[in-house]
């Protein structure tokens, strides 16, 4: 399925399609036509995070338990060769106060909308098969962490 997004002018219909499928909708029963059987997710060491479809659909579940109402996009995406880059953004509501910072959760208190939080990252993807079968994934924690209420 990538090859045919990938090789046409329409670059970021796979992206979307899968950020939408599976992040938005939740519909892990599609990571099938999304993610390679021998897929993994690996940090900036190179070092594996996630191991398959599974362990994929447990890693966005529990992101999404931490954040109600949360929706991904698409802010960019590059595909070439055997893989592709894209670059996202996470919008959603903090849904457990007790993780806030103690001044931030005695605002959130009265001012519910300081629990908004945004994250932004950017993914790179290596095709096989049509699938994704790696991905490097990268994101600020720094910023997730101040928006918390967790500052130095």
């Amino acid at each position: 399925m990538i090859w045919t997004y990938a090789h046409n002018s329409d670059s970021t219909a796979f992206v979307e399609e899968f950020v939408d499928d599976i992040w938005n909708q939740q519909r892990f029963e599609r990571l099938p036509s999304y993610l390679h059987a021998d897929y993994r997710q690996v940090d900036e060491r190179a070092e594996v995070i996630v191991r398959g479809r599974d362990e994929y659909a447990r890693s966005v579940e529990s992101t999404l338990e931490l954040i109600t109402d949360a929706r991904m996009r698409v802010t960019h995406a590059v595909c070439s060769g055997s893989g592709f880059a894209y670059r996202w953004e996470l919008t959603g509501w903090i849904a457990d106060l007790e993780v806030l910072g103690p001044g931030l959760r005695m605002i959130a208190r009265q001012l519910p909308d300081v629990r908004l939080i945004s994250m932004t990252g950017m993914n790179i993807a290596r095709v096989a098969d049509g699938l994704i079968v790696e991905e490097i994934n990268e994101l600020d924690p720094q910023s997730v962490t101040e928006q918390m209420g967790w500052w130095r």
